[in-house]
């Protein structure tokens, strides 16, 4: 799972990470950015980081809680 965050303050919403993005998911929704993270593809592309003038944008992996859990219960010591 991906967790998308934008930066309000340093966020201009000059709209270059819409366009960069391959897989539009991103759009302007009355002035502010908009995430659909169905449609986001981070293994391989992270445009709209790479391209915001501001950082503004921070895409983070996040591991899922069911594998969190998958390895703690096979690192038990019983």
């Amino acid at each position: 799972m991906i967790e998308f965050k934008i930066f309000d303050e340093l966020c201009t919403r000059c709209g270059k990470c819409i366009i960069a993005c391959p897989t539009f998911a991103l759009e302007d929704w009355f002035g502010e950015i908009q995430y659909s993270p169905n449609i986001c593809e981070p293994d391989y592309c992270r445009a709209c980081e790479d391209i915001c003038p501001t950082h503004a944008i921070k895409l983070t992996l996040v591991p899922n809680t069911n594998e969190i859990n998958e390895v703690e219960s096979k690192n038990k010591i019983i």
